[in-house]
């Protein structure tokens, strides 16, 4: 699903900057450059405004703001799943009444 949505972004910003933003050129630089957003390599939302600018507003911040919640649940999520995991404990003494059955199981006849 949020493959899907990266994708309609990407031909949102391919229609609206592909031929004005050499980072919208096609299909697949507008992909890649909108990966770049997230990890802000990408083109700035002031280098979006000066080629149209309801342009950039209409893609760079719903876009920006629908990935940063989604990767603000994805990390919530990974912190709560791991507060649910019961601890293991570290040394587990084996109960007694195994020991004997090992220690027979385990002599040389």
């Amino acid at each position: 699903m949020i493959s899907s949505c990266n994708i309609c972004f990407a031909y949102m910003g391919y229609i609206l900057f592909g031929d004005k933003l050499d980072a919208f050129k096609t299909f697949d630089r507008s992909f890649f450059s909108l990966l770049g957003v997230l990890v802000g390599e990408g083109p700035s939302y002031a280098q979006l405004s000066d080629a149209d600018g309801v342009g950039a507003f209409l893609l760079y911040v719903p876009y920006v703001l629908f990935f940063a919640l989604i990767f603000t649940q994805l990390v919530v999520a990974v912190i709560v799943e791991a507060y649910q995991v019961p601890p293991r404990p570290l040394l587990q003494d084996p109960p007694a009444r195994t020991w004997p059955a090992r220690q027979a199981a385990c002599r040389v006849r």
